[in-house]
């Protein structure tokens, strides 16, 4: 089985909190319509680490085999989920349905394992059985609804959690990933709706064991109103009054605070209600929880930034993309090596154009001034005379040629062909006798494999000949 904390970026045995922020924070980079390989292994993951608090109540009233083997196979399937061998769990459950046939409580199991196991497909055809045959029990239209979802196939998703949804399921992750749903299918409003349901089916005596339901719900409105101009005001005022309400609550949950500001100040941006005395005022209810979380917001005031510069017809795609990927190597600072590849790409491209996006960087240091600062670097070596810049175009693309050669990925030479190197040529003098002349230079035993694995050429194809 995968490391299902590996997989969020979490340290073995992250509680409940830290599991949902990486979770949350994932699916926004990696959404089921923009990478749904990469998104289902995220959701897998996570349904994994957050199995045991689903409703499995249902289990009571399946309809299972009457004999002590099936008995026992069940068992088995019950102790290898325990230990996280979903994989086997499966197989166990699908020999269950051979010897019993396609009976209630294998197919239910069948269809768990398949998606803790990435086997959204099977899954789906498993929950298409289930809710076929068993209309009455809406756990089975809400699970199909998200194994549509965790598959990537939005429209079918999002006709079936409305249907759940209408007729009745409740379930805090089904809202939670319906409201997502919506997001992706650009509809915000009913989004908005399924999380004021989960917020108000939430009482003061549960407030507190039901928080991190409770914070999911306003920081999804509070996104989700971003699209939704004329509701941003009254979900600004709604998160202020839940904010006021939960302060004795709140200090365990510093992260998600913040990114309820965060998704306030970002929907007060894109709706042009900058200034807004909700936003405002959460701000000050957080600056008085969080003493220390200025700096938090001095960030999130950049990417308000970040947002409307991507938004801006007069800024370039290459100037933009330019932008983001110096912010996405912030983020994987791990993964340098493709990460300073992508860079060496972006300043390239940029070196190559140079004057011609001048006015986008003027625009840049005149409107969006964070960003610029940030880039101050970038923006300089951009403004070096002709010749410096030319040295540096040079210098750049002799390690750009390498790394390219490993990573493959980049748009340099997409865009710029007749800047690609010319490969080494042999040439043959003689059939007879297969003696050659080398057009280039005489690859060493300790240089760099010209095949690009990034091996010394001793250690990789030197020995292949």
């Amino acid at each position: 089985m995968k490391n299902d904390y590996r997989i969020l970026g979490l340290e073995e045995g992250a509680d409940e909190k830290a599991i949902k922020r990486a979770y949350f924070k994932l699916i926004r980079t990696y959404s089921p319509e923009k990478d749904p390989e990469r998104f289902q292994e995220i959701r897998a993951a996570y349904e994994r680490l957050t199995e045991e608090k689903e409703d499995d109540s249902c289990e009571m009233t399946m309809e299972a085999p009457a004999d002590p083997f099936a008995e026992k196979m069940l068992a088995q399937i019950q102790a290898l989920k325990r230990v996280g061998n979903y994989r086997k769990a499966a197989e166990t459950a699908e020999e269950g349905i051979r010897y019993f046939g396609e009976t209630e409580i294998f197919l239910y199991e069948l269809a768990r394992c398949s998606m803790m196991e990435e086997k959204t497909g099977k899954a789906v055809k498993c929950y298409e059985k289930l809710e076929g045959r068993y209309p009455d029990k809406l756990v089975y239209k809400g699970n199909l609804a998200k194994a549509y979802f965790s598959r990537g196939y939005g429209k079918k998703a999002l006709a079936a959690f409305r249907q759940a949804f209408e007729l009745g399921w409740r379930e805090p992750d089904f809202m939670i990933c319906y409201s997502q749903c919506c997001m992706h299918r650009e509809c915000p409003e009913e989004g908005i709706k399924v999380l004021e349901v989960l917020a108000g089916s939430i009482d003061e005596r549960n407030r507190k064991k039901r928080m991190m339901d409770l914070l999911d719900a306003h920081i999804g409105m509070a996104a989700l109103s971003a699209f939704v101009p004329e509701r941003f005001p009254e979900i600004a005022g709604k998160c202020r009054e839940f904010l006021e309400s939960s302060r004795r609550l709140l200090k365990e949950y510093g992260y998600e605070v913040q990114n309820l500001y965060g998704a306030i100040m970002l929907g007060a941006f894109r709706t042009g209600n900058t200034g807004n005395p909700e936003a405002e005022a959460i701000k000050k209810i957080i600056l008085e929880l969080f003493p220390d979380a200025g700096d938090e917001m001095g960030d999130i005031g950049m990417l308000m930034q970040l947002s409307g510069m991507l938004a801006d017809e007069r800024i370039g795609e290459l100037t933009k993309r330019t932008v983001e990927t110096f912010m996405e190597s912030m983020e994987h600072e791990d993964e340098r090596g493709h990460e300073y590849f992508m860079e060496l790409d972006a300043v390239l491209c940029q070196l190559e154009e140079w004057p011609k996006q001048k006015k986008e960087v003027d625009i840049i240091r005149d409107e969006y001034g964070s960003i610029y600062e940030f880039f101050g670097d970038f923006w300089n070596i951009l403004q070096l005379a002709p010749e410096q810049r030319r040295m540096l175009r040079d210098e750049l693309r002799m390690q750009y040629a390498d790394l390219e050669k490993l990573y493959g990925d980049g748009i340099y030479y997409t865009l710029y062909p007749d800047r690609r190197p010319e490969t080494e040529e042999v040439v043959w003098d003689s059939f007879e006798n297969g003696i050659f002349v080398r057009d280039g230079k005489k690859v060493g035993r300790n240089d760099p494999c010209p095949c690009g694995s990034g091996k010394k050429y001793k250690k990789c194809c030197m020995g292949k000949k």
